[in-house]
């Protein structure tokens, strides 16, 4: 049996779904995987973005604060992102 691509994007998203809105998109997850995967990116980008403050740098294509402007978006276009 095949794997699924939200088993193989639980390990690294970002090599498996080229851009957030690619979540977003997707017709074989469900609301609730796409926001984990979200969730699950957004959480790299931040320690990327926390080690790069630190001076420790790590590999990453792509501007990091963009993307994750583009998770916080595709989030917040799902419905995952409450105001208080």
């Amino acid at each position: 049996m095949p794997e699924r691509r939200y088993d193989a994007a639980k390990g690294d998203v970002a090599k498996v779904f080229g851009r957030p809105q690619d979540i977003v998109d997707a017709d074989d997850l469900s609301v609730p995987e796409k926001v984990e995967l979200l969730r699950n990116w957004e959480l790299d980008l931040r320690e990327i973005l926390v080690a790069s403050e630190e001076g420790m740098t790590r590999d990453y294509p792509g501007n990091a604060s963009e993307v994750l402007g583009d998770v916080l978006a595709a989030l917040d276009h799902i419905g995952a992102i409450k105001e208080d």
